[in-house]
């Protein structure tokens, strides 16, 4: 289906910025399949904007040839089709050209930014000098747009570079139960939060709905055929996510038995609980797979505070349809879902419909 839903503040908050006078700087970022780039895309209808696509797993000097790739198919001139950019400040220098002839407000769109840095910093700083020292005066809107949250908020956000020059910042969460049912119009009540304990809020993920088929066939399809869509979703996205994604994987599967403090991951895992799973565990809650829960009414908290999976996807997936990988793989049987899912779906219904209750709550 292709439907707009929801994002109507995002969409507010983003058009607020464009009619200041002056140049902008607005950070976006959220998980994969959140929406982050159809977003922007349905504010910059109609504005003059400069779009571009960091590239996932490539390095710096692949970087710079697909930027200046879209770069040359977005501007129609002559000369710059002859040239060849070999570094960010040679790209910068020309972009600073072309806003010293625009006289409406421009914006410039970096999404997936975290590749286009190549996974460092030095990319911000640069773009720090070049708004400092060429734009912050040439009425544009800058957005930088990721979906690794680590990065966007500790080497973006949280910046020294940026600092004081961050006008905005949007972090894009899933659609609400509402808005989730907008986009599966012909399901009833109880079958709409049958996919929002399963798919989440997701709305990538919502889209795959065949609206022709049961819940029961479309679970199925997306996850328990062979080659299925979500058959190895989790995955990608913690190997795109985390340097580190077995570590990280392992946590989430300690976690699927209920919540745990972290001096019990740590005792679990035999990883220490300082500085090395901390920061684990703070990786996971800004991607929000996991939530921190403090006890009511408990004067020091640190030791007593429990992790759990906050993602309904995450939980599914790690719960039904890891392990059952190699019966998928290797038969790519169609009757998975019937056989070993649907006898287990109604205890497990209770417990997953009150951690979605309880994540509505927060």
């Amino acid at each position: 289906m292709d439907m707009f839903v929801g994002r109507q503040k995002e969409l507010e908050e983003l058009n607020r910025h464009y009619k200041q006078h002056s140049s902008q700087v607005i950070v976006i970022f959220g998980r994969r399949r959140i929406g982050k780039s159809t977003l922007v895309k349905r504010f910059i209808k109609g504005k003059q904007c400069l779009s571009f696509e960091g590239l996932e797993n490539e390095k710096t000097p692949g970087q710079i040839r697909h930027f200046s790739n879209i770069l040359k198919k977005q501007i129609p001139n002559i000369l710059l089709q002859k040239v060849t950019f070999k570094t960010w400040e040679e790209i910068f220098d020309f972009l600073t050209e072309h806003f010293n002839n625009q006289h409406e407000k421009s914006v410039i769109f970096f999404d997936e930014f975290q590749w286009m840095a190549a996974g460092q910093s030095k990319l911000v700083a640069l773009l720090k000098y070049y708004w400092d020292n060429h734009w912050i005066n040439k009425n544009i809107m800058l957005i930088l747009c990721g979906s690794i949250a680590s990065f966007m908020v500790k080497k973006v956000i949280q910046s020294k570079a940026l600092y004081g020059r961050v006008s905005g910042q949007i972090r894009l969460q899933k659609l609400s139960p509402a808005e989730c049912a907008l986009m599966l119009k012909r399901r009833g009540k109880e079958e709409v939060i049958d996919y929002l304990i399963v798919l989440s809020g997701v709305p990538k993920y919502i889209e795959q709905v065949d609206q022709s088929q049961s819940f029961e066939q479309n679970i199925s399809r997306l996850f328990f055929q062979k080659d299925a869509i979500f058959a190895d979703e989790m995955e990608k996205i913690f190997y795109s996510h985390f340097r580190e994604p077995q570590i990280y994987l392992k946590i989430a599967n300690k976690l699927l038995s209920g919540p745990k403090t972290m001096e019990e991951l740590s005792r679990s895992l035999k990883i220490r609980s300082g500085g090395g799973l901390r920061l684990y565990l703070k990786n996971l809650e800004l991607a929000e797979f996991i939530r921190a829960h403090c006890p009511f009414e408990k004067k020091d908290t640190s030791k007593l505070i429990k992790f759990r999976i906050a993602d309904e996807f995450l939980h599914f997936y790690m719960r039904y349809v890891s392990p059952n990988r190699n019966l998928i793989n290797n038969t790519g049987a169609t009757q998975i879902f019937k056989n070993e899912i649907s006898r287990k779906w109604l205890p497990w219904l209770g417990y997953a419909f009150e951690n979605f209750c309880l994540n509505q709550a927060i």
